[in-house]
């Protein structure tokens, strides 16, 4: 376990683990920063000592008015991990004076994305499952890759911007819609 996980997931991520590259937007070249779906898994599993899954996972292909293919995804991360916090030093229940107690955190957290189809060749639906994991990881903190690209301009790959979000709005809306359902 994690000696102080709020601490530990405020920590930016190392350079080793930061992969760039660049990414042509409808705005120009940008310089966008990832941390790898493998390494995210595996501090993932430092965080939550392996108890950590996704489930929900949902994926729909569409062309836009070009012609053009899209890929659009999200999935739910449910993580737990414990925590150390501070107790009062007389505990009523248990009669005990004690300082720090372990408390386990539940989280699921949304993941989606949105991406050409023709940007990955193969593997589409695996391709867009470890991109939602990574999107919802982030929300994490910044050792999970949250605020990594903050100076960067939004990448597009291509399409408005404002068609971009309406769709990462449906797909959203579709999860919240399937939850409610269930």
């Amino acid at each position: 376990m994690l000696k102080d996980v709020n601490k530990w997931l405020k920590q930016a991520p190392s350079k080793k683990e930061i992969v760039e590259f660049e990414e042509i937007t409808s705005s120009g070249k940008v310089v966008v920063k990832i941390i790898p779906e493998k390494t995210i898994e595996t501090l993932l599993d430092q965080l939550t000592d392996q108890n950590w899954s996704t489930k929900n996972f949902q994926s729909s292909r569409w062309t836009d008015s070009t012609g053009k293919e899209w890929m659009d995804a999200s999935l739910e991360l449910v993580v737990n991990y414990y925590v150390v916090v501070l107790i009062s030093p007389y505990d009523l229940e248990n009669s005990r004076t004690e300082s720090q107690k372990e408390m386990l955190i539940n989280r699921t957290l949304v993941g989606a994305v949105s991406f050409p189809c023709n940007q990955y060749s193969q593997h589409l639906n695996n391709t867009a499952k470890s991109l939602c994991i990574t999107n919802a990881a982030s929300d994490l903190g910044r050792r999970m890759g949250k605020d990594l690209n903050e100076s960067a301009l939004p990448v597009v790959y291509g399409l408005n911007e404002g068609v971009r979000k309406n769709k990462i709005h449906e797909t959203l809306k579709g999860i919240k819609n399937d939850i409610l359902e269930k």
